[in-house]
């Protein structure tokens, strides 16, 4: 499923981190700093790495992540390392490879 314009309280997540967002729920790929500590919910770490841009937006990532990501490959660093895992052995049984 594509969104296009996800919003929360007035804000939009801008389509360059929605697509982070959705590579990563695609095959595992990390999205940066500040939005793995979101994917870890990990607030000060998102805060920490967050620049003065990206820590505005942090309620609209946290509602997409808690609405529109599937819960079991969200909400701590040992859930996302598992998921990440789980994508390179799928990479690794089907010879499948993305170029970015």
């Amino acid at each position: 499923m594509v969104i296009t314009n996800y919003r929360y309280k007035e804000q939009t997540l801008p389509k360059k981190m929605r697509d982070k967002l959705l590579a990563y729920e695609e095959d595992g790929t990390i999205p940066g700093l500040f939005l793995y500590n979101c994917l870890c919910n990990d607030l000060m770490g998102a805060v920490n790495e967050a620049n003065v841009w990206e820590r505005e937006l942090i309620p609209v990532v946290a509602a997409y992540i808690y609405h529109r990501m599937p819960k079991r490959i969200v909400g701590s660093r040992e859930v996302v390392s598992y998921w990440r895992q789980e994508q390179r052995e799928r990479v690794t049984k089907t010879g499948e490879i993305k170029w970015d």
